[in-house]
């Protein structure tokens, strides 16, 4: 059958697979497994290296594309028939379609009777790359009709998945593959599975299964001693695993893996954040739906991974991609190959760099757009493409193969745009308000850098730096190494970071924001008041009531969009900084584009991306500059103690307003990496006064002080430390996030346990006992819970594991009761507080209890039938057995009759007469043998349980 063009593992090839036919880079392979000694032998190979495929089918067909150096499979079978159809269907219908695409003024150079080619005509008719991707995009089109094969192997997949992990079985299978797991030296051939929460691996001799909120780190290795590069390491606090792959496999797993435990992460971060419920500090991933099938669980995960992508790549935070299309730009006399991607307000093109070897990326505003015309043209290879005009006059053309599909989706949503643009503002440049930042300019440089600039922009946006739509290339990024000339930091700061795109998609959302909530009070605008004469309070533009208020609104209005965050130190400077190059409603939107998405935790109330990136940068600083991490070991100078607020700062106010404008530049377009490019060349240029240094406090000044050569703090940053490993620091980034959540959580439990002791009039349980049960009440909750909060059956999970046997009909009568929510929802506190009562309370610590189930109207006083209802709580409590209802009527009258209230008795008078007459108490047999052997069974469980 047809299969989704994937890349083949072809260093493989001569091993596993003979030639059965080979034409200009098409291939029939058959696997080589036909007995005997050479079978035997190739089992042993796959043991080392075991194959996507369990087993492989033995025929397929493959295809070298020589324009990305890959091999892709193209179909597979069992049967030779079947696998030599689809070779002539290749043959004579796919690949004549393709060149029959060339321009028309071209003489064919195949045979149009029968319209079949012969070998030699298709190696004279050598594919240009527009031609190759079509290819690829039409076999992908025959591939999705023959889907039901994979839909029979994922049912298979599911019931063998629920054989073999029975304790899981309720979550859901997302896929599988095929793999090994190394075991000391040797490799155990099986099978992963991966579910909603789980990462399984079952083969003759294991079965693994661990949630992905235990895994500490996961990263991409070489197995086979370093020879294959399709290794997958996952780590946990028990054990290090080694997964081997084949071909694409790994790359695939990884990524699903890696999304899973992100999720898991956050998840855990949203309870570990949560209050009191059901209110938390973040907004909490949502639960993948159970009613999903698996196919469309893994679609809407590979669908918010391309959002992700999307939505990085183009700088749209807020937009969902709705389809994406292979394509090609007509650039400069070239097409240059990528993929185009719609959205609801926006066209944007990116560039595939590995293929076409250019970096380039377009976004096209629907509202700007004055015209979409389908063209068929006679220059170039391609037949079919879309000219999209803007009312700017700018063109953009682009060739694509769906072309009519394309077409109708722009125009369907091309008629429901929305019609205001923004217009061009007028000048505000605060920042030459004071001499000496104006001085650190050389005005000869800025006039050159303005030109170069100039000229980019006439070429990529009709000369308008306003322009959403510019055409950014691999030139652009040069040109930010160099710095923005000041006059144009105003709008390219905006289009890089994309907050223009943001203010225009939610025109007068700021002014609506101030209006509503001015006359309101918070803590976040304490603290505001508290840093905003902090901030630049040299500057002469923050001496006056303008600058103070513009600052004062701009952070006011952030607190109130992100009331999770509210307001953390160093948003003034970064603000104060913003508003001096652009205006109020400006600088608002470019604030959240540097806190929300560019980054998104760095501001939150643990700092907790910031302390990611701290750990990050001791690793950098380790590997390169060890003489510099190891002096600061030392001496016992944490590194982070140093450079964060660097980077909470995003470098302004510690180095020279020049290089700091310039790394801003940078951080703005491409993200964060830049913080540790800059960190480095800071450490670099301080490294000999660094070292001749002991007193921390000197070195702490050495660097904030220091007048930093603006050329070499340039030159290093972006020469020495210019290719930091993005895949490296990713990976440290999901390790240290996980780490850094991990002592979050330990901090609230300590917290937590310490808030129930000083509550609680009674301790129940040390702090060792404390720590275990709190471990297994998180152990009980759901893995995707968003509050640290159990449910009813959890609870009565529980209550099982921990009370007598013989208590079982108290807490089915009662359970129900013990919630104080409506949504049935209880925290740590209430159940250390009903456990160490049912457990380890005494006679008034019960009463107590029962007396808040029965009392339901909450005013202190029990009725004759919810005082019989205690009773037979109360004695529930203590034996379990019923008596007969008689027996609570009647000793419930007696205490009536001994109450001095009229309509019922309080919980005083209670106390009073149930716990301090022991003629009462005699009535229960509560006496202090049966207490003690009670206490003797508790102390025997919990050694068993420790056991």
């Amino acid at each position: 059958m047809w299969v989704t063009p994937r890349a083949s593992g072809g260093y493989m090839k001569g091993i596993f697979w003979h030639i059965l036919e080979d034409c200009a880079g098409f291939q029939i392979l058959q696997h080589k497994s036909r007995g005997g000694f050479f079978d035997g032998v190739l089992s042993t190979v796959r043991n080392v290296t075991p194959t996507l495929e369990k087993p492989p089918l033995t025929f397929r067909i493959t295809f070298f594309n020589r324009y990305d150096g890959v091999t892709y499979i193209l179909a597979v079978s069992d049967e030779e028939d079947t696998i030599r159809k689809h070779w002539t269907h290749l043959f004579d219908k796919l690949l004549p379609h393709v060149f029959s695409l060339r321009d028309c003024s071209q003489e064919p150079t195949f045979r149009t009777e029968e319209n079949k080619m012969t070998k030699d005509e298709v190696i004279g008719a050598s594919m240009e790359l527009e031609e190759t991707q079509f290819l690829l995009s039409k076999i992908s089109s025959l591939a999705q009709l023959e889907e039901g094969e994979e839909a029979k192997n994922m049912e298979a997949a599911i019931e063998e998945f629920h054989r073999l992990f029975s304790s899981v079985t309720s979550d859901k299978l997302l896929t599988f593959y095929s793999c090994s797991l190394w075991v000391g030296s040797l490799p155990h051939q099986g099978t992963m599975y991966i579910s909603e929460n789980y990462l399984c691996f079952g083969s003759s001799k294991d079965k693994l299964v661990l949630p992905f909120r235990r895994i500490t780190s996961l990263s991409k290795e070489t197995v086979a001693l370093g020879l294959l590069n399709n290794g997958l390491k996952i780590v946990t606090d028990e054990t290090d695993y080694f997964f081997a792959f084949l071909s694409l496999g790994r790359d695939q797993a990884y990524v699903l893996t890696e999304r899973l435990w992100k999720r898991a992460m956050d998840q855990l971060l949203t309870v570990t954040e949560a209050t009191t419920p059901p209110a938390t500090n973040r907004k909490a991933p949502p639960p993948l739906t159970r009613e999903l099938s698996a196919s469309t669980s893994m679609k809407m995960i590979g669908d918010d991974l391309k959002n992700e992508e999307y939505r990085r790549l183009f700088k749209l935070w807020d937009e969902d991609l709705m389809k994406s299309y292979a394509c090609s730009y007509w650039w400069k006399g070239q097409y240059v190959v990528g993929r185009l991607y719609l959205s609801h307000n926006y066209v944007s093109f990116g560039s595939n760099f590995t293929v076409s070897g250019k970096d380039m990326r377009v976004v096209i505003p629907l509202i700007e757009i004055d015209a979409v015309d389908k063209k068929a043209v006679a220059f170039g290879r391609i037949l079919t493409a879309l000219n999209i005009t803007l009312l700017s006059k700018q063109e953009f053309f682009l060739a694509i193969y769906s072309v009519q599909e394309v077409y109708d989706a722009i125009m369907n949503l091309w008629k429901t745009r929305p019609k205001q643009i923004l217009s061009n503002p007028t000048i505000w440049e605060p920042w030459m308000m004071d001499p000496s930042l104006v001085e650190q300019f050389d005005a000869s440089d800025e006039i050159k850098r303005e030109k170069i600039w100039q000229a980019y922009l006439d070429k990529h946006s009709q000369g308008n730096p306003y322009a959403i739509s510019m055409v950014q290339t691999l030139k652009a990024k040069k040109l930010l190494r160099e710095g923005i000339p000041n006059i144009l930091r105003r709008p390219l700061w905006q289009v890089l970071s994309g907050s223009r795109s943001r203010m225009q998609a939610k025109p007068g959302y700021y002014t609506q924001l101030l209006h509503h909530y001015r006359n309101q009070q918070t803590e976040a605008m304490d603290e505001i008041e508290k840093d905003i004469n902090r901030a630049l309070p040299s500057h002469p533009f923050y001496k006056t009531n303008e600058g103070v208020d513009m600052l004062r609104n701009i952070l006011t209005a952030f607190s109130w969009r992100n009331r999770e965050i509210g307001y953390c130190q160093a948003m003034n400077i970064i603000g104060a900084v913003l508003l001096m190059w652009m205006e109020e409603e400006e600088a608002f939107w470019m604030l959240c584009s540097i806190c929300e998405d560019l980054v998104p935790e760095y501001y939150n109330k643990a700092l907790l991306g910031s302390q990611v990136d701290q750990f990050i940068f001791e690793s950098l600083v380790k590997s390169n500059l060890p003489d510099i991490y190891n002096h600061l070991t030392k001496i016992g100078l944490p590194i982070a103690l140093i450079t964060l607020p660097w980077f909470m700062c995003l470098l302004l106010s510690y180095t020279p307003w020049k290089i700091a404008l310039t790394f801003l530049d940078c951080f703005l377009s491409d993200g964060p990496n830049i913080l540790f490019q800059a960190g480095l060349a800071m450490f670099r240029l301080c490294e000999k006064e660094i070292l001749a240094e002991t007193d921390t406090e000197r070195i702490i000044q050495l660097l904030r002080n220091k007048q930093y050569d603006v050329d070499a703090l340039h030159r290093i940053a972006f020469g020495e430390y210019g290719t930091l490993p993005d895949t490296k620091i990713s990976e440290l980034r999901n390790r240290q996030k996980f780490q850094a959540i991990r002592e979050l959580e330990e901090h609230k439990k300590k917290r937590i346990i310490y808030d129930i002791n000083e509550k609680q009039k009674t301790r129940h349980y040390g702090q060792e006992d404390m720590e275990c049960l709190y471990d297994e009440f998180k152990a009980a909750m759901a893995l995707d819970a968003q509050d640290f909060r159990v449910d009813i059956d959890q609870l009565n999970a529980l209550l099982t594991a921990h009370l007598q046997p013989i208590q079982s009909s108290w807490w089915d009568n009662v359970i129900a009761q013990l919630f104080k929510n409506e949504d049935m929802k209880m925290n740590f506190a209430e159940y250390i507080y009903i456990l160490g009562t049912a457990e380890k309370g005494s006679l008034e610590d019960k009463l107590n209890l029962c007396f808040d189930v029965c009392d339901t109207d909450k005013d202190d006083i029990l009725t004759d039938k919810q005082l019989q209802k205690l009773l037979r709580l109360l004695h529930g409590m203590y034996f379990g057995s019923e008596k007969e209802a008689q027996h609570f009527v009647d000793l419930g009258e007696m205490i009536m009759d001994m109450s001095k209230g009229e309509g019922g008795i309080s919980r005083a008078e209670l106390k009073t007469i149930v716990v301090d007459r022991p003629i009462v108490v005699s009535l229960w047999r509560l006496s202090e043998t049966v207490t003690q052997g009670i206490a003797v069974k508790d102390e025997q469980r919990r050694r068993a349980r420790v056991l």
